[in-house]
């Protein structure tokens, strides 16, 4: 699941980055294409997949950075933080949701 207007969670994207490459031009460029690229709009919407995400990105980064992009974009939930006002709306409204739906008549 993607958030990308950090809804739900929050991303530091960059300090990820950061952590991937331990160097700021690095990880600015991997934070670009990766999280600040229209590609991750499409993807968000599922009409591209992770694959095809790091295809683009392999084709804007250099090669050396190809495996701080691929770790990046496999594990950038792992980075991710709640965001508990939200997080207690969204419980709420589900809860919500799950008593106003009718019971099915066995």
């Amino acid at each position: 699941m993607f958030d990308v207007g950090d809804v739900l969670m929050k991303l530091d994207a960059m300090e990820l980055c950061r952590m991937l490459t331990g160097n700021e031009r690095d990880a600015h460029a991997i934070d670009q294409i990766l999280f600040h690229h229209v590609n991750l709009q499409f993807m968000d919407t599922g009409t591209l997949t992770e694959h095809g995400a790091l295809v683009i990105a392999h084709a804007h980064l250099l090669k050396r950075l190809w495996k701080a992009a691929n770790t990046a974009l496999a594990d950038w939930d792992l980075y991710c933080t709640p965001i508990p006002e939200t997080n207690e709306l969204t419980a709420m409204l589900l809860t919500l949701l799950l008593v106003s739906i009718p019971k099915p008549i066995p």
